[in-house]
């Protein structure tokens, strides 16, 4: 008769997150922890570093109200409704 063998296996899952050190001046730190709003410091650089996607991420980086960001999102909407027609001058 054969010998039962039993096998154990164990699965270790490792998240390493890394971060650099870089320095700032007092002024950079004191405008970047304005725009934090209780954020991360990696999210407000890179929303300043990124390229936008269109015309209405720029306006929302003013961080205008919220009726006109909703106003505007509504003719940003709208606007692909719109028909161009020739006229004939």
């Amino acid at each position: 008769m054969g010998t039962k063998k039993e096998a154990f296996y164990i699965y270790i899952y490792v998240y390493v997150y890394m971060s650099k050190l870089i320095s700032v001046s007092d002024e950079v730190y004191a405008a970047l922890k304005m725009r934090k709003n209780g954020g991360s410091f990696t999210k407000v650089i890179k929303g300043l570093i990124e390229k936008p996607k269109s015309p209405l991420d720029v306006i929302k980086r003013w961080e205008p109200s919220e009726k006109f960001v909703e106003s505007l999102e509504r003719a940003y909407a709208e606007r692909g409704k719109w028909e161009l027609k020739r006229v004939k001058l």
